[in-house]
């Protein structure tokens, strides 16, 4: 059995908020989520981030509740929570996407569960997401 496990969620980035507080997130979760050996994407379309993460299980949902807690965004929903047999962000600690037209991610929002996963991942090939 696996100990990996993955979370996708969406949120609205909070009013007030600078852009360049996004750049900033980028920064620090990828050192962050490195030394936590979590892997992932996040996409933001200048309203709403959506962000697919994958690590062991515990990381994953400590990371999942400071998401909760962070100010800089609100209206979190998880779309999908469970275990995972393999990576498939490994080279990222975290990919970034911004710029996305908004209807893609509310194509995902309104999803739950393998959907929402498979129609995220379906868009990935579309962004350039950095490393």
């Amino acid at each position: 059995m696996t100990d990996l496990f993955e979370s996708l969620y969406c949120s609205t980035f909070a009013d007030g908020q600078s852009a360049a507080v996004v750049s900033r997130i980028v920064s620090v979760s990828r050192v962050r989520n490195a030394e936590r050996n979590i892997t992932g994407v996040l996409v933001f379309d200048g309203a709403r981030f959506c962000q697919h993460l994958e690590g062991s299980r515990p990381m994953v949902l400590a990371l999942m509740e400071t998401l909760h807690r962070d100010s800089r965004h609100h209206s979190i929903i998880t779309l999908h929570q469970e275990p995972l047999e393999r990576r498939r962000h490994e080279k990222f600690s975290l990919g970034f996407a911004a710029d996305v037209e908004s209807e893609e991610l509310a194509s995902i929002d309104a999803l739950r569960g393998e959907a929402a996963v498979a129609r995220f991942l379906a868009l990935l090939p579309h962004f350039d997401l950095g490393t």
